[in-house]
């Protein structure tokens, strides 16, 4: 194994700090390069999703700010200082990010998992007490400890392979979420389902709609339950058997893992209550109003989740892509001032088209396998994160040697 010692990032990099053109230089904005901000980095991915691009000209204009692609782009100034990203392609920042651009032979990929490792730990040397900050000089100042360049590339190759892996999950699950909301639509929005031109339209309180469905209220086609929390004086409430979720877990896609546990105890002495896999959940109240997911487990909620489900089992993915397309018009609904709600009488009273028996049927065969697979996906890519979370701090320190990892072996399993 290399000779691991103590260096400083100045040592093994350009320390690049961004800057914002100014709102006037129009010009300066377009398409072409991304254009890096905090608010742009999510902590579950290695890849900022900018909202803002610089043209030609402004990339010209901030040539010597440029970032090249495997730049480590980490935030030096405010609340959110030790995020972290790595750039995909030419790249721009704001000032309140610091890069690092591997210098010589040291690993781009190796630097980015050095840094997410000690992002706390460098996060902690901020000064100022209203802005907390990083200047330029004291974050090239950081002393790190790394290994030699091959190690540094081995362990940037295995770390990098696993994330390869979950974010082509996420692509794939994107575009089957793409596709099963797309079908959804073409059957229940615009009616082009198989059969329907052997089918007439009929008038109905929602507007033309097929021979043979039915129009009538969230409360009378499904059933909808309200959560609860249990009461948190009581120790014989928490840390049971029974999976329970806060209103922050609707911000997932599937829900596949709880918040917490509660006893037995807890569900009958709480108005919570247990809600079978492929209900659809909707966070009525907070940061979180309005958010759809669907359950891949039975679990129960707490108040500021309102949980629907249909009286056939498997009619979970329709009554899922049903909500996510009607979202939009129930938050409308939502009232209370500075803390805007939707409340269960508000769900129960939504008119919805229900379709024959016989097409919820028939969607079901083709929706049930799509979903099934974007939740296969998704408990991959928590197996993937767990052993990326477990190997990152090891490798990165040495304290594993990256020689004698089968990552093979490790993977088979997620990956399967």
């Amino acid at each position: 194994m290399s000779q691991w010692h103590d260096v400083t990032l100045s040592d093994i990099s350009r320390v690049v700090t961004g800057t914002t053109p100014s709102a006037k230089n129009k010009s300066w904005f377009g398409n072409e390069y991304e254009f890096i901000t905090p608010t742009d980095i999510d902590a579950s991915t290695r890849r900022a999703t900018p909202t803002r691009w610089l043209s030609s000209e402004g990339a010209a204009r901030l040539a010597s700010r440029m970032l090249p692609p495997g730049a480590t782009c980490f935030v030096c100034i405010g609340a959110t200082i030790g995020k972290l990203c790595m750039t995909r392609a030419p790249s721009f920042t704001n000032q309140q990010i610091n890069a690092v651009v591997a210098a010589g032979d040291n690993d781009p990929r190796f630097l980015y998992y050095l840094l997410r490792n000690d992002a706390e730990r460098i996060a902690a040397t901020a000064s100022g007490a209203a802005t907390p900050i990083i200047n330029k000089s004291s974050f090239a100042g950081t002393k790190v400890r790394i290994p030699g360049a091959e190690t540094q590339i081995r362990v940037g190759a295995v770390l990098g392979a696993i994330d390869d892996l979950i974010e082509n999950n996420r692509l794939r699950i994107a575009l089957l979420e793409q596709i099963g909301q797309a079908n959804y639509r073409e059957w229940f929005v615009h009616f082009r389902y198989p059969g329907h031109k052997d089918v007439e339209l009929v008038d109905s309180p929602l507007g033309p709609i097929p021979h043979g469905w039915q129009t009538t209220t969230v409360g009378q086609s499904f059933t909808v339950v309200l959560g609860g929390t249990p009461s948190r004086q009581n120790p014989d409430f928490w840390n049971g058997e029974i999976p329970w979720l806060n209103s922050g877990k609707t911000n997932e896609l599937r829900v596949i893992e709880p918040s917490e546990y509660i006893t037995d105890l807890g569900l009958a002495s709480s108005n919570t209550k247990l809600m079978p896999p492929k209900t659809t959940l909707i966070a009525i109240t907070g940061a979180t109003l309005g958010q759809v997911s669907i359950l891949e487990a039975e679990m129960c909620a707490n108040q500021s989740v309102v949980g629907i489900y249909d009286t056939i089992d498997s009619n979970g993915e329709w009554t899922y892509r049903t909500f996510v397309d009607r979202i939009d018009g129930i938050v409308q609904s939502a009232s209370g001032g500075a803390q805007q709600h939707i409340n269960k009488g508000i769900i129960n009273e939504v008119v919805i088209t229900r379709p024959t028996d016989r097409i919820l049927a028939d969607f079901s065969r083709l929706a049930t396998p799509l979903g099934n697979e974007i939740a296969t996906l998704l408990r991959s890519n928590r197996c993937l994160e767990a052993i990326r979370d477990l190997l990152l701090p090891k490798l990165v320190t040495g304290a594993l040697d990256v020689s004698k990892l089968d990552l093979d072996g490790l993977l088979e399993e997620p990956a399967a």
